[in-house]
């Protein structure tokens, strides 16, 4: 399995186009890869059991994880597997989307468990095992081809910076068709901001040009943030300055 993860990674991602497949075709790919089983925890729990405890939890504003093992999918589907590893940007939100609607369907079927939480994040796993496409030995082998790729780098962490409120995302509403839609911050700049909408993203046939929006206050979703800056292992610097990163952690991570 291993062998055949590593041809994919090096050898195959270059015929998958991630713009191929309609944004309902992988959230419904992934809805399958959760109720499929195949990936099963250590405790003998697979990601539905997950998230039927996370249904059970009392409080709703808490944020909450799953992880998903980067094995199990590719074993379960290829394509999707590969695509994640090497477009997680475009990916990831697909994956998300899919895990609110099981966890939806789960809470449907038996509203007595609790209550459909709104933040539950990814966290992948097993990316230790999908080879040098993947892991990087040190923060000076980062390129710019790894850019929007899934890396894993080690270092050591040398500062943390406080905790601080994120607004992540605003819901706006067109005052002329009524339309809602969501602008989401870009979390890759150092100081993330929310772009003021230009033009309406309406959906229907008959395109809207407005241009005046409303922000709705009571939609607004914020996030804990934290900016960590992480140094180079010792045993990579001997004969040279050791390099260093910052990183945006946010929710159940800070």
């Amino acid at each position: 399995l291993q062998f055949a993860i590593l041809n994919t990674l090096a050898g195959m991602c270059p015929l998958y186009d991630p713009t191929a497949i309609l944004p309902h075709e992988y959230v419904e790919a992934f809805e399958k890869f959760i109720e499929s089983g195949r990936q099963i925890s250590q405790d003998g729990r697979d990601l539905v059991s997950c998230l039927e405890d996370i249904i059970q939890e009392d409080d709703r504003s808490m944020c909450f994880h799953i992880e998903v093992c980067l094995l199990s999918l590719l074993d379960f589907n290829q394509q999707l597997g590969t695509l994640l590893v090497h477009y997680p940007d475009y990916i990831l939100g697909f994956l998300s989307t899919a895990l609110m609607n099981v966890q939806k369907k789960l809470f449907e079927q038996s509203p007595y468990l609790g209550s459909v939480k709104p933040i539950v994040s990814v966290r992948l796993k097993g990316a230790s095992l999908l080879g040098d496409s993947v892991n990087k030995t040190c923060i000076s082998s980062l390129r710019s081809a790894d850019a929007g790729r899934l890396i894993l780098v080690r270092g050591t962490v040398v500062r943390t910076g406080p905790v601080k409120l994120l607004e992540c995302a605003r819901v706006y509403q067109c005052t002329k068709c009524k339309f809602k839609f969501k602008i989401q911050a870009d979390l890759d700049l150092q100081n993330p901001s929310i772009s003021t909408p230009t033009v309406c993203r309406s959906t229907d046939a008959k395109t809207c040009k407005s241009n005046s929006f409303t922000c709705l206050e009571n939609e607004r979703e914020t996030r804990d943030y934290q900016e960590v800056k992480i140094q180079e292992q010792e045993i990579h610097f001997d004969t040279f300055l050791p390099l260093s990163l910052f990183e945006h952690w946010n929710d159940e991570s800070v």
